[in-house]
C-alpha cells in the first residue's frame, strides 16, 4: 500500500487500488459537491467526473469549498475550473474530468461510472438521476439539505443522505420521492426562491456520502447490505435511519425492473 494511505489500511489490503480504479460521477459542484470532491481525492479515488454548468457568483462563494479568487466572480469562472484547481492542489496533477454542462448533456460520459453522487436541488432532477442510474446499473448516492423557518420559532436545519441501488428499494419506495412532491414542484416552477445552503451542514452530509462510496467499493464495514436513508437533524445533532425503512416488508423495488439491464456492480454478499 502507498505510504500516503497507510493510516486507512483498515479498509483492506486492496482498498487503495479499488478506489483508484472506481469511476465516480459528481453531479453539481456547489455547497455539496465542493466538499465531496476533495474528500474523494484524499481517500484515493482517482477517476472522478464533475458536472456543473454554472459559474462562480458572489452569492455562492460562501458555500464553495475550494480556492476562490476575487477575480472568479468578476470573470464568471466556471465552477468546474474551481474543481480542477482543487484537484491539482491535492494530487499534484489534475486527475479528474470536468464538464461545463448539465449532466443530461453529458449522459454518455456517465454510463461508464460505477457510482453517481447527486448534489442537486430539485425533486424532479433527483427523479431523473435515479431513473438514469437504474437504467445503467449505477449506484446512486443523493444528498440534500433544507431550512424550515416558522415565524417565532427556531429555524430547523435538516438534511438527508440516500443510497439507491439497482435491484433494491428506490427513492419512491422509500417515500422520499412522491408524485405529490413532483407535482407541487412543477406548479411552483420559476418561483421557488433562494435555496438555503450552509457550509457546515453540507460538510456533514458530504462526508457521510463519501463514507458510503468508500464502503461500496471496499466493503470494509461488512454492513452495507440494503438501502440507506439517513435523516440529519442539525439542531440536535441526531442522525437516524428514516422510520419508513422499518416498515418495508420486501426489499424489492416495484418501480424499476432489472430485466435485461445487466448486473449491478456492487452486489451484497
Amino acid at each position: 500500500m502507498n505510504d500516503r494511505f497507510t493510516r486507512q489500511s483498515f479498509l483492506g489490503r486492496d482498498s487503495t487500488e479499488q478506489m483508484a480504479n472506481t469511476t465516480i460521477a459528481l453531479v453539481g459542484f456547489g455547497g455539496g459537491g465542493s466538499v465531496i470532491l476533495p474528500q474523494l481525492l484524499h481517500m484515493g479515488f482517482r477517476k472522478v467526473k464533475v458536472f456543473d454548468a454554472d459559474e462562480v457568483e458572489d452569492s455562492n462563494t460562501h458555500r464553495l469549498a475550494g480556492i476562490i479568487y476575487p477575480d472568479d466572480v468578476v470573470n464568471a469562472t466556471p465552477k468546474v475550473d474551481v474543481a480542477k484547481r482543487v484537484a491539482k492542489n491535492i494530487v499534484g496533477e489534475c486527475c479528474i474530468e470536468t464538464f461545463k454542462m448539465s449532466w443530461q448533456e453529458g449522459a454518455e460520459y456517465i454510463k461508464e461510472c460505477q457510482i453517481l453522487i447527486g448534489c442537486v436541488d430539485s425533486y424532479s432532477e433527483r427523479d431523473q438521476l435515479e431513473r438514469f442510474c437504474r437504467r445503467h446499473m449505477i449506484a446512486y448516492i443523493d444528498i440534500g439539505m433544507g431550512v424550515k423557518v416558522v415565524e417565532g420559532e427556531v429555524p430547523q436545519v435538516y438534511g438527508q443522505v440516500i443510497l439507491s441501488m439497482p435491484g433494491q428499494l428506490c427513492m419512491h419506495c422509500m417515500g422520499f420521492l412522491t408524485q405529490i412532491k413532483l407535482n407541487e414542484e412543477r406548479s411552483q416552477y420559476g418561483d421557488a426562491g433562494p435555496k438555503a445552503q450552509v457550509m457546515w451542514s453540507n460538510s456533514g452530509l458530504g462526508s457521510f456520502a463519501v463514507g458510503l462510496a468508500v464502503d461500496l467499493v471496499t466493503d470494509w464495514s461488512r454492513s452495507l447490505r440494503g438501502p440507506v436513508y439517513k435523516v440529519f437533524n442539525f439542531n440536535t445533532g441526531d442522525v437516524v435511519t428514516h422510520p419508513r425503512l422499518q416498515f418495508m416488508v420486501s426489499g424489492e423495488c416495484r418501480h424499476y425492473s432489472q430485466a435485461d439491464l445487466g448486473v449491478p456492480v456492487f452486489v451484497p454478499l
